[in-house]
């Protein structure tokens, strides 16, 4: 998800993978049948959502039956359904593609959603493990950042980095704010190795001086560049939960509302209206059906 990834449809039945798109193969899934529906004026990018990108996904064999049991008579086989497609490794767009194209009842759109919106609210995140504050500064000598303010035991960053180091890059993307590398870095699982630019403060001895390399800041300041590589921790071990608020949290939460916003509706409120007070009026953003083109897409 980070964000939610697009995801690039796999040769048909490789790997265990049916590719929806291939002319000749069947989408199955016990009672689903495939549709194409989308917002106009959608065709891109919405709020997060890459359109193109789930109107082309592949879907895993198997994902449309777990949708299909959403509408068992039976409450438990419903619930461990539910559970199953949480945990499926699909890519998200492979649910957001039966979301979008499959008819489905009312409880299966409903559950599906459901499990959409925990999986990108609940996955997992990464962590340096600090504090830090926003650096910056006025003057061409100003180093701008983020600074080390403290480093949380039992995370990386307390193994390669120190309180007032500053670091200005990950991966090649500059650090203007705390934002910057929440979002950053918050997006990736942990494990997942990132290089990082630190300046760190150097103390020169009066009538010494500096090392030729270092860089001078403001006033008498100078800073050492390192470059670090390590692999992220745990969010839950920074002593916040996932419903904190920060920028990373409400990125995930818009996104749940965008998926809302975009597919919470009736599968048979096709025409362009919706219900207002128990009239009909034309829809600000309806769904309809885009023709399929002979041989897929």
């Amino acid at each position: 998800m980070a964000a939610v990834l697009a995801l690039v449809g796999t040769a048909t039945g490789q790997d265990g993978v049916i590719d929806p798109q291939a002319p000749g193969v069947p989408l199955g899934g016990a009672g689903l049948q495939p549709r194409q529906l989308i917002r106009p004026g959608l065709a891109g990018d919405a709020d997060g959502f890459d359109l193109k990108a789930i109107r082309t996904a592949a879907v895993p064999s198997g994902l449309r039956e777990l949708v299909a049991r959403f509408d068992d008579p039976d409450w438990r086989a419903r619930e461990e359904a539910s559970r199953r497609l949480e945990a499926h490794p699909a890519d998200d767009e492979a649910l957001l593609r039966i979301l979008d194209q499959d008819e489905l009842s009312e409880e299966q759109r409903q559950r599906l959603m459901g499990a959409i919106a925990r999986r990108i609210l609940l996955r997992e995140r990464g962590a340096i493990g600090i504090r830090m504050n926003t650096r910056g500064g006025f003057g061409d000598r100003a180093v701008r950042g983020i600074e080390v303010t403290q480093l949380i035991p039992g995370l990386p960053a307390e193994r390669v980095l120190k309180v007032g180091d500053v670091i200005t890059r990950i991966d090649d993307r500059e650090i203007r704010a705390n934002s910057d590398l929440i979002t950053h870095v918050q997006r990736m699982p942990p494990g997942r190795v990132i290089e990082v630019v630190v300046l760190r403060p150097r103390a020169v001895a009066p009538g010494q001086a500096p090392n030729p390399a270092w860089i001078r800041g403001e006033g008498d300041r100078w800073f050492e560049r390192i470059d670090v590589e390590f692999a992220l921790g745990s969010f839950e071990k920074l002593g916040d939960t996932a419903g904190s608020v920060n920028p990373e949290t409400a990125r995930r939460q818009q996104l749940v509302l965008e998926l809302r916003r975009i597919w919470d509706r009736p599968p048979d409120r096709l025409d362009g209206t919706v219900t207002v007070d128990g009239v009909m009026q034309p829809d600000a953003a309806p769904r309809f059906r885009v023709p399929t083109k002979p041989g897929g897409r």
